[in-house]
Parts: structure tokens; C-alpha cells; sequence
């Protein structure tokens, strides 16, 4: 889903900058919901999970917290 949907915008610069916005799990998970709406794909929440962990483990390495 990322490589399909968010790479065409997105590259490896916008997860390692300073000022971006998810600051832990939630936060990660939070942004992509956002970003899938904003796009007007309608992911279910295993997709934005999926997407989220993908991200998680290449970039951003916070905990994941099981809800």
C-alpha cells in the first residue's frame, strides 16, 4: 500500500527530518489514517496498521503498543 499510494509523494527525507509530527506509535498510526483520508482511499484499519508497522520498522523504530 505505501509503495502503491504514498511513495509518489513521499521519499525516505520526509521520515528522517526534524520536525515531523508522530512522535511515537500512536502518533505514526494517527498519520497515516490521516493521510489515506486526505488522499481519499478508504483503508481499513488493518491496512493503516500494516502501513504503520512498515513504516515503523524501516524508520521510525518507536514501541508498538497493542490496543
Amino acid at each position: 500500500l505505501y509503495s502503491t499510494h504514498c511513495i509518489p509523494c513521499h521519499n525516505a527525507k520526509i521520515h528522517w527530518r526534524n520536525k515531523k509530527i508522530a512522535k511515537d506509535w500512536t502518533g505514526l498510526k494517527a498519520q497515516v489514517r490521516r493521510w489515506q483520508g486526505i488522499q481519499g482511499l478508504v483503508w481499513r484499519d488493518n491496512d493503516v496498521a500494516e502501513v504503520a508497522r512498515y513504516l515503523n520498522a524501516r524508520y521510525y523504530h518507536y514501541p508498538e503498543h497493542v490496543q
